[in-house]
């Protein structure tokens, strides 16, 4: 047997309900009357207990009342550790943070990218330089807001040392893919395939 939908109560059921339930006495018959269920008279009950016809008019906030927050010396740590780091990451300075309290975890990651958003200093610079990426444009540089040059994982030794041209480079990472491919599906495949 399904549970019959009741949507959102209003003041005015509310009123109903619990004027019925002072007259009657009878939970059931109340809510046949107000159209509510037995829940929505259990939920309502403590407050118009406490606050009478006044406390069933309003629902209660769903705002979170006590919202958790790291310490302000700890948000001041971050800061100062990012300065002091620049190139770490959000996860760097987490496990550093941990390192320094005995490898107790203090804040997480995303926590530490917040706190650095909040501070301005958090670029979005670090989903852009992933291990990996491929940057054919600046053969295996990326230059950061920094203004500073890092190098980048590429797919071949020659672009990693930088000495290769745009177009060799390109070729080389292409033939590092298509190198693996070979191995994962077989040469005879990828023949078939035209590759």
């Amino acid at each position: 047997m399904t549970r019959p939908y009741f949507p959102q109560t209003t003041p005015s059921q509310r009123r109903l309900l619990f004027e019925t339930w002072e007259a009657s006495g009878d939970i059931g018959a109340a809510c046949r009357t107000a159209h509510v269920g037995e829940r929505t008279f259990y939920y309502w009950k403590p407050r118009f207990v406490a606050d009478g016809y006044a406390g069933v008019e309003h629902f209660a906030s769903r705002a979170p009342h006590h919202p958790p927050r790291c310490a302000p010396g700890l948000k001041q740590r971050v800061v100062t550790l990012y300065h002091e780091h620049d190139a770490w990451g959000k996860q760097r300075l987490a496990d550093e943070l941990a390192k320094e309290n005995g490898w107790v975890p203090l804040v997480s990651p995303n926590t530490i990218k917040r706190i650095l958003q909040d501070a301005g200093l958090w670029q979005g610079l670090r989903a852009a330089g992933k291990k990996g990426a491929l940057w054919p444009e600046s053969h295996g540089r990326r230059t950061w807001s920094d203004g500073q040059c890092r190098s980048v994982l590429c797919a071949d030794d020659a672009c990693r040392s930088g000495a290769a041209a745009g177009g060799e480079w390109l070729v080389g990472a292409v033939g590092a893919l298509l190198t693996a491919s070979a191995r994962r599906w077989g040469r005879a495949h990828l023949a078939r395939a035209g590759l």
